[in-house]
């Protein structure tokens, strides 16, 4: 049985990643979200959904901090990416080990704020 999880049109694979979550399977999701990365290299959402189930999964921070990055990097113009940055830098207290990744996000907030 297949599911798929559609809205505006669109097939959103972040809902059906929480689904396999949910029934206990977080490599059947990481595995998915890796795919639409790759088909969709500019989806910022899911690199975000990814960083966020790496860090549920145990993922170091270094990795979840590089889906981050990566998250940025596929539409730089928005501001959630940024702002999720930002959110890993201060949680983990690493904005003095990353003092321009924290400049340059916040830069880029406020950029796309204006």
């Amino acid at each position: 049985m297949s599911i798929h999880v559609v809205h505006e049109g669109k097939e959103r694979p972040a809902s059906l990643a929480a689904i396999e979550v949910s029934n206990g399977k977080p490599e059947a999701a990481r595995k998915r979200l890796q795919d639409v990365t790759k088909a969709r290299p500019k989806d910022f959402q899911a690199f975000l959904e990814l960083a966020e189930l790496s860090t549920r999964t145990g993922a170091t921070p270094a990795e979840t901090l590089e889906l981050r990055r990566a998250a940025v990097n596929a539409s730089p113009g928005e501001a959630t990416p940024h702002l999720s940055l930002i959110g890993q830098l201060v949680a983990a207290g690493e904005m003095q080990q990353h003092p321009f990744a924290f400049i340059d996000a916040f830069h880029q907030v406020v950029e796309c704020a204006s």
